[in-house]
């Protein structure tokens, strides 16, 4: 198999003064369609209806023996966590099991939400695949271990997917990009 993480990163809202160049109008969408705030929203809308078969793809892609075992997820940066149980539900769709499924954010009130969004939308058997934990991006395999009380090299090639949404833009405030990728690599 081959290990891949996908990575999206927003800062601004460059979209907007391109549309507005070509002269695109206002519509109903236009303000949801290109806040940055809303990026979580229109990667699970687009991981149900344009992704589904590039997922079912890649998990081809991994080694049988993981597929029969259960797949590994982590979504960092999870915000309120729906992003990662949309992407449980559609996995479970396309009958891939999930071993294990990962959240992570700096914030405890949102892992509070995602731990709360968990027990309204998932089955009492897929809520104990979910975890959420409080990590930041720019020091995610040393947070994530601490809060799952393993050493880190625990960690290390444990995870099939990784999604992230501001990862690098984080690592990049705090001058740690190329560390944070070296965690990401790790993990996988």
């Amino acid at each position: 198999g081959t290990s891949c993480g996908v990575f999206v990163g927003v800062s601004a809202s460059e979209y907007h003064q391109l549309a507005e160049r070509a002269g695109a109008g206002i519509d109903a969408y236009t303000l949801t369609g290109q806040a940055p705030s809303i990026l979580a929203a229109r990667i699970s809308y687009l991981l149900d209806h344009d992704y589904r078969e590039i997922y079912a793809e890649a998990s081809g892609l991994v080694a049988k023996d993981s597929i029969r075992a259960g797949f590994q997820i982590l979504e960092f940066r999870c915000r309120g966590g729906m992003n990662l149980i949309h992407l449980l539900s559609m996995l479970e769709d396309q009958a891939i099991a999930v071993a294990n499924a990962i959240g992570t954010d700096f914030s405890p009130v949102l892992i509070e939400a995602a731990e709360n969004e968990a027990r309204k939308y998932l089955s009492v058997t897929r809520q104990g695949n979910v975890q959420f934990y409080h990590a930041k991006n720019e020091h995610l395999v040393s947070d994530l271990a601490r809060a799952r009380g393993v050493n880190h090299t625990d960690l290390e090639n444990s995870f099939h997917f990784i999604v992230g949404v501001n990862t690098i833009r984080y690592c990049h405030r705090s001058k740690m990009e190329l560390k944070c990728a070296e965690d990401i690599y790790r993990l996988l």
